[in-house]
């Protein structure tokens, strides 16, 4: 454990210390909303990224529209261990305050179906959201049995600084984010999981743009201690 936290500082470290030019995020977020894949920027991207611990790979293609006025992503995930796999399309939409996201994901394991994502949003500044989500494409009854709904918002504070909080109601899971802009080439984000009225995990991650690479070091602990290390690689263009 001491090994790992003294790795998980010289990383960052070594992030402050050759940090250049431009901030970017990477889409990975919007699994979890697809909302969030506007964080990324108005830019296309390739991306990578290794869970070293739980050995999932993720692999992406991301890029904003200017004429459509919107973002659009293709992700895979996999995990090494069980062959599973997710292919997701994910999209988002800008209607000036209004913002529209939808996820489509086809899962191969541990059945193969179909499952929708979808999210809302309202505002600027100050931001609301709405969402439902896991969704399969199935009956009415799975549909009605499976769902899950998520309430949120952030606050952006000042332009380096915003707090967050999403909700999925039915599990009665809360997660917090504070987002901080530490450069124009530099973000970082702390995020604490609360489940059933105790914490579930907490995490850090770090994004570095090195001319039009953009390198993610992800670090998480979950209830029972047990840690794992993510690295992300990007190429903007």
């Amino acid at each position: 454990m001491k090994k790992a936290r003294n790795l998980l500082a010289t990383m960052i470290i070594a992030f402050f210390l050759f940090s250049v030019q431009v901030f970017a995020m990477t889409p990975d977020r919007s699994l979890n909303n697809p909302l969030f894949l506007s964080e990324m920027g108005n830019v296309k991207l390739i991306y990578g990224a290794y869970d070293a611990t739980n050995e999932k790979f993720l692999v992406s293609y991301a890029e904003y529209d200017e004429y459509a006025k919107g973002h659009g992503a293709f992700i895979l995930q996999a995990n090494r261990e069980d062959d599973a796999k997710v292919f997701s399309f994910i999209g988002t939409k800008e209607l000036g305050n209004i913002g529209l996201g939808l996820a489509v994901h086809r899962v191969t394991s541990p059945s193969s179906e179909w499952l929708l994502d979808l999210g809302v949003s309202y505002g600027r500044r100050v931001v609301g959201r709405i969402g439902i989500h896991d969704v399969p494409i199935a009956s009415w009854d799975e549909i009605k049995e499976r769902s899950n709904f998520s309430i949120g918002g952030t606050v952006y504070l000042t332009e380096s600084l915003a707090v967050g909080v999403d909700a999925r109601l039915l599990d009665q899971q809360y997660d917090g984010l504070l987002r901080l802009v530490l450069s124009q080439d530099l973000t970082a984000t702390l995020n604490l999981m609360y489940k059933d009225l105790q914490w579930e995990s907490v995490g850090a991650n770090v994004w570095l743009n090195r001319n039009n690479l953009v390198i993610h070091l992800g670090y998480t602990l979950e209830h029972n201690w047990e840690s794992s290390f993510r690295f992300g690689l990007g190429f903007r263009f």
